[in-house]
């Protein structure tokens, strides 16, 4: 597979309903409850639906080895 030669002028974002970014934006030393409460807060989301898809998406993300648990 060829690798895609993208623009020096090219304006990289995330795509439409990408949710792992505020996830990772908050990985910085914050544990895993302190995560979900903040996000429950900000999206005035209940906290326990949400810790179930915030585990996934970290559990995806670690198996791909793009972060590691601490």
């Amino acid at each position: 597979m060829a690798a895609t030669t993208i623009s020096d002028l090219a304006r990289p974002s995330l795509a439409k309903g990408v949710r792992s970014h505020e996830i990772l934006s908050r990985c910085d030393g914050r544990t895993l409850g302190e995560i979900i409460c903040e996000l429950a807060e900000e999206y005035e989301a209940d906290s326990n639906a949400l810790a179930a898809d915030v585990r996934n998406t970290l559990s995806d993300l670690q198996q791909r080895k793009l972060i590691e648990f601490k």
